[in-house]
């Protein structure tokens, strides 16, 4: 028998290991802002326009009370023809570049006696009256703004502006309110809106308690109408949707009476066309059979043109039905 000679035996297995590297999320903000922020990161400067904005309205019906809000104008301009061309270096006078942290320009009044929207619920109504000196003295601490403007420290490069360049513009015909509600709603696609004032059955006050404690750094909620106005007069179908649906869901039997024939409602076709679609739905019930006479009574004693169009279309639909 043979003798077994020491061997070696080796044996080679292969692994085919794969390494999967994930790819990058992609980022949920918006384009425009991405590309705002890199070159924020290289210049520093991202605040470069300024809104002076009414926020109250005296018992004479004379608003003023002017506060500032700041913006960049990259953002606005991206999102509303509005402000490419309120923005636009060719625009409006108003787009000259000056110190952002100027006061209220000189040669603008601090108030206006024409307001076209007299029960803009986003203005803060004040007993006392509205005076140029009072108006212009208007505490610029207090104001939540959107962002806040950036400061040069003393200590900066002396080749660095001591000053930050900008737009100052001034808005005479929307609350300061709505105004801020539009700004932070561009920057985040997040709105907050208030209950109608006509639905006595809801608090404000323990609405915006629990609000501000649900969303403690949002901007106050702006009233659905306001917006709704501001909204179309921009040509901002998004929000103006979102405002309209907030609009529709706060009407029901307690309020339409109210709602329908109201100034606001006049104003807009399509407003008043979901008014009268709700009322003739709601006509039988007891709440509004309960309002008929007393809203009646206005439109026969007052001066009431506005209402024309709401009882005629609220009587097409009744025949059509």
């Amino acid at each position: 028998m043979g003798q077994l000679s020491d061997c070696i035996l080796v044996i080679t297995v292969w692994f085919k290991i794969r390494l999967d590297i994930p790819n990058v999320k992609p980022a949920s903000v918006p384009l425009s802002i991405q590309n705002l922020l890199t070159h924020s990161l290289r210049d520093g400067a991202f605040i470069d326009t300024k809104f002076f904005v009414f926020s109250k309205r005296s018992e004479s019906g004379r608003v003023g009370f002017p506060m500032p809000l700041y913006a960049n104008s990259t953002l606005l301009q991206d999102k509303s023809a509005y402000f490419e061309t309120l923005l636009s270096d060719h625009g409006f006078s108003e787009s000259a570049n000056v110190d952002i942290q100027s006061p209220f320009p000189a040669n603008e009044e601090p108030f206006v006696d024409t307001y076209d929207y007299d029960s803009d619920s986003d203005l803060e109504v004040t007993e006392d009256e509205i005076t140029p000196s009072l108006s212009r003295a208007a505490p610029s601490s207090v104001v939540r703004s959107v962002s806040s403007p950036r400061r040069t420290r003393p200590n900066e490069d002396s080749e660095r502006s001591s000053t930050t360049k900008g737009k100052i513009i001034v808005i005479k015909d929307i609350a300061y309110n709505t105004w801020q509600s539009l700004l932070f709603f561009i920057y985040t696609g997040d709105i907050g809106f208030l209950p109608l004032t006509s639905e006595r059955s809801r608090s404000r006050a323990e609405f915006l308690e629990k609000y501000y404690h649900d969303y403690p750094h949002r901007p106050p909620p702006c009233s659905p109408k306001s917006m709704y106005r501001l909204a179309e007069k921009l040509g901002f179908d998004e929000l103006e949707k979102l405002a309209f649906d907030a609009i529709r869901v706060s009407v029901s039997e307690e309020n339409i009476m109210e709602e329908a024939f109201s100034k606001f409602t006049a104003r807009y076709r399509r407003v008043l066309e979901m008014q009268a679609e709700l009322l003739h739905e709601s006509y039988k019930s007891p709440k509004v059979l309960d309002a008929i006479p007393e809203k009646l009574r206005e439109i026969v004693e007052g001066d009431a043109p506005h209402t024309l169009d709401i009882i005629t279309t609220l009587f097409n639909n009744l025949a059509a039905h």
